[in-house]
């Protein structure tokens, strides 16, 4: 026996929210062909979702989860009904029940909880007159989520290079930032800090913290030099308004590469540029800005993804589709590219249209992957990539850290319901021909580099 059910029963009127739709097979045998047809009354409309759920197998004991977003218009209480309710039972009869229904409540709207959030400076001296990082953490310490932050700071005499874009953060969450100041006033300065944020409703708020530095007397550095070092552009998008598919690794993977990439980027022997809550607009200016132009050797897309799209976001923070063979034709135009990592759910199909855009090595998903497990195959193939290694010694290296670190059985991996087939492996390597997987990021001793930047010079984009 199958039954359905609404979570939550009770939503807030004239607010969009998410709820879910169960069917649970409360039964003993499986349940196969499963079909469920939502009508709604006229005051109730669905804001995103469909109306109709098919589910292939239903184990007994398991259940199956459809995400909606309702909106509803008058307050009291309704039923959502289906006349079209049908699967097939353990014995192979159809079962078609009539007019299953679900109830749900509208109610006066709720009082929103007022987003909070802090600021810790952990950047206590400047020198002067020199581009230095000023680094700190924003906690999310309210109850409801914050997204689209960004972060500013003025003071006298303090120049700022752009200000820094964070991911959501949800409640109890914390995300280092990376300003890049120059500081020109000796002495005690005074720092104002200001983030700027919306809710999950989309209303924005201020945050302002004045925190105090000290600012020494240094010797001016040499001007940066005309580098043609090569360029890994880092691009992560998040569905911020679905709790369900929100990817809380997402944000730590990108710590994580910048991380392991740090001294590379300050020995000169590579430029990071990162793009959080990135839109398809920011990442085609990357590759078109003149001094990114066949520059940039690797693309990393961390997110959502299927066989025929990326999934990046809006300026409102929704998923924003593009389209697979569009994009790969783009990128057909970047001479310098030697790899893409597609670092989402089943991007495999993907790699036939980048290898004949001539894209040198692609790394894909065969299936949906668990976002933790995503998150640590990057971290290590970076690492050693990072350390000296070729593209596939390093995905070698991450594929084996993932055996170790998860298991050796797809089911340690995937995300749940995902399946491989048989001999195939969660993450392969593409190469248009194996010269292809042997490009490894310049060796210091390379008379080719830049002499060495200074600390702090990763690039996130603005939004």
């Amino acid at each position: 026996m199958i039954v359905a059910s609404l979570h939550p029963s009770q939503i807030p009127v004239d607010q969009a929210v998410a709820v879910t739709l169960r069917l649970e097979n409360q039964g003993r045998g499986a349940c196969t062909n499963v079909r469920f047809s939502l009508r709604l009354p006229r005051e109730i409309r669905i804001i995103q979702g469909g109306k109709l759920v098919q589910v292939p197998l239903l184990k007994p004991g398991a259940h199956h989860d459809h995400h909606l977003r309702l909106k509803a218009t008058k307050q009291g209480a309704f039923v959502l009904v289906s006349n079209n309710f049908s699967y097939r039972d353990p014995a192979g009869l159809n079962r078609r029940i009539h007019k299953t229904s679900v109830s749900l409540e509208v109610v006066a709207p709720l009082s929103p909880s007022v987003p909070k959030v802090a600021l810790t400076l952990k950047t206590k001296r400047l020198p002067a007159g020199a581009w230095s990082p000023l680094v700190g953490v924003v906690r999310n310490v309210g109850r409801v989520a914050v997204r689209a932050i960004h972060l500013t700071a003025r003071g006298p005499g303090l120049r700022l290079d752009r200000r820094e874009t964070l991911g959501a953060l949800l409640p109890g969450q914390d995300q280092p930032f990376d300003l890049r100041v120059c500081a020109d006033e000796v002495g005690e300065v005074p720092i104002d800090l200001e983030l700027a944020f919306q809710d999950p409703a989309g209303r924005a708020f201020r945050y302002s913290s004045t925190q105090h530095l000290v600012v020494g007397q240094v010797p001016m550095p040499p001007p940066p030099p005309t580098s043609a070092e090569p360029i890994i552009l880092i691009a992560f998008a998040n569905d911020h308004n679905n709790p369900v598919r929100y990817l809380r690794d997402l944000s730590k993977e990108r710590r994580q590469i910048k991380e392991r990439l740090d001294h590379v980027v300050d020995s000169g022997r590579c430029r990071l540029v990162s793009v959080p809550d990135a839109t398809i607009t920011e990442i085609l200016d990357s590759f078109q800005k003149e001094h990114y132009r066949n520059r940039i050797a690797i693309f990393h897309v961390g997110g959502h993804a299927n066989a025929y799209q990326l999934l990046f976001e809006s300026s409102e923070g929704e998923p924003a589709p593009a389209d697979a063979e569009g994009f790969a034709r783009f990128l057909s135009t970047q001479k310098g590219l030697r790899l893409v990592f597609l670092n989402g759910c089943s991007t495999q199909q993907q790699v036939e249209g980048l290898i004949q855009a001539g894209v040198s090595a692609v790394i894909a998903t065969a299936e949906a992957i668990r976002d933790e497990v995503a998150r640590v195959f990057a971290d290590r193939f970076y690492a050693g990539l990072a350390g000296g290694a070729t593209i596939r010694e390093a995905y070698t290296e991450a594929e084996a850290a993932v055996r170790v670190s998860q298991g050796g059985q797809p089911r340690d991996v995937l995300r749940k319901g995902a399946q491989l087939p048989r001999g195939i492996k969660p993450w392969l390597l593409y190469v248009k021909e194996e010269a292809g997987a042997t490009w490894r990021l310049p060796h210091p001793s390379d008379e080719r580099l830049p002499h060495r930047r200074q600390t702090g010079q990763t690039n996130t984009m603005r939004r």
